[in-house]
């Protein structure tokens, strides 16, 4: 959908130099909570950069050789003043991806939870998955995280395993979402 209608509600944009006030804000809410963000450290100063850095790895250029290349979206309101979510479609197995990350990633600004939102982009990602030929998408999260494994099992996740992972506290739990 493109258009009016599309831009009447929250829709994912790719970030650009018009998002900078509404990252900015984003990023201090997570600040304000103590919870951490899996963003980079980003200033004003280094805001240019980071938006480089997002289209760098998407070719998988300048990427230490244990990470995937990715594709980032936000979750933006219907005017884009403000950013709800963030999500991510990871391209290639590595350990990581294979272990922890899965194909797909997101988070919901703490404010924003319980709205639906984690849902909408879980399935975004898995339909942007689709396009690009992925038949089988693997979604993770941490083996006490109830809602995020309440969203992935209601976007056609099917649990495949547990696995602990060194060096952290809590096992993954490991989700498969298979063509229909």
């Amino acid at each position: 959908m493109s258009g009016p209608a599309a831009r009447s509600r929250p829709h994912l944009v790719t970030l650009g130099p018009q998002h900078e006030k509404a990252f900015f804000a984003y990023l201090e809410e997570y600040a304000r909570t103590g919870e951490p963000t899996a963003l980079p450290d980003v200033t004003p100063a280094t805001y240019g950069m980071f938006l480089r850095m997002l289209r760098r790895h998407q070719r998988a250029a300048h990427m230490p050789p244990s990470f995937s290349p990715y594709r980032r979206f936000f979750l933006a309101n219907a005017d884009e003043s403000a950013l709800l979510g963030t999500c991510t479609f990871r391209f290639l197995p590595t350990y990581d991806v294979v272990n922890e990350g899965g194909h797909i990633g997101y988070g919901v600004a703490p404010s924003q939870r319980g709205q639906g939102y984690a849902k909408l982009m879980c399935r975004k990602m898995i339909r942007f998955g689709r396009i690009h030929g992925y038949r089988h998408i693997l979604i993770t999260c941490d083996l006490d995280n109830l809602a995020s494994a309440h969203v992935i099992e209601a976007c056609g996740g099917v649990l495949d395993d547990i696995r602990p992972i060194p060096g952290r506290a809590q096992p993954k739990k490991r989700y498969w979402v298979s063509e229909r």
